[in-house]
């Protein structure tokens, strides 16, 4: 949702909010709850479906209708998507937090780094969805272009310029093309 450097400020800012809450709040229900093995269960449970639902769509983010409204056409931004991954991240973070406060970094030092390693990917791929961009252009041999659309037809200028040396298609036996590339500088 946020490109860098701003969903790193996200994250950071996140984590001490959840190092506070567990400061102050860790004897609470409703924290007790956030953090629980049944709250983790809950969410990948939801992930699972989503990805089930979403897995039998066809990705086109150009579509309208039901399914483009819910976001099931450009699954892995959807907002249901994101959310649940960010959930996922809380919940996760808040357990790595607790473990720590409770038996000291040198006490679960295991746990922590396997946990921390699952959250590191998991961010990775939470963070950088909202610097991806899908363009498409057509070049021409000895033609440049700067200039890309999208899938819904929005054209963006590109910061560098494209153009195409060469094109190949290799043909199996029947004639049919089973290989293509392209040198593009």
């Amino acid at each position: 949702i946020f490109a860098f450097p701003v969903n790193i400020a996200i994250a950071i800012a996140t984590i001490m909010a959840l190092w506070v809450a567990e400061k102050e709040y860790s004897s609470t229900k409703w924290h007790k709850q956030l953090r629980s093995a049944t709250t983790s269960c809950l969410i990948l449970t939801a992930i699972i479906i989503w990805c089930i639902i979403g897995g039998c769509i066809s990705q086109d983010a150009s579509s309208t209708g039901m399914a483009g409204a819910l976001g099931l056409t450009s699954f892995p931004t959807s907002i249901p998507f994101v959310a649940l991954l960010a959930a996922l991240l809380v919940n996760l973070s808040m357990t790595i937090i607790r473990r720590i406060c409770k038996h000291g970094l040198s006490k679960s030092k295991t746990f922590v780094l396997t946990h921390f390693g699952i959250w590191l990917a998991l961010l990775s791929g939470f963070a950088g969805a909202a610097d991806t961009y899908k363009l498409r252009t057509i070049l021409e041999p000895d033609s440049e272009t700067t200039k890309a659309i999208d899938n819904k037809g929005h054209e963006y200028s590109l910061p560098f310029t494209l153009k195409m040396r060469d094109f190949n298609i290799v043909a199996d036996r029947n004639g049919a093309p089973a290989q293509y590339s392209a040198t593009i500088d």
